[in-house]
């Protein structure tokens, strides 16, 4: 997930589900923890559970992030209840 795409992952997600015809991916990933380019702009603490949800939802097997440096990762560590599955 691009960093424009923030505030509804959900719909995100189904649009690349629909352009590529499946139901589901393997992994989804929030590629680029920058929320300076997003508006408005969703926290990690707020994003996270949302990424989580698709999971719940069946429309991704995995969830993880992409290029979090271990700072970024060590609070998201704090609240998730699905922990990344890769960075």
């Amino acid at each position: 997930m691009w960093h424009t795409e923030y505030e509804d992952p959900e719909a995100a997600l189904r649009a690349s589900l629909t352009r590529l015809g499946l139901d589901y991916v393997d992994m989804y990933l929030i590629h680029w923890p920058n929320n300076g380019f997003s508006s408005p702009k969703v926290p990690m603490h707020i994003l996270w559970p949302r990424v989580e949800a698709l999971q719940q939802k069946g429309l991704t097997k995995a969830v993880g992030v992409s290029n979090f440096n271990v700072q970024l990762l060590a609070d998201l560590l704090t609240y998730c209840v699905v922990k990344p599955a890769c960075n």
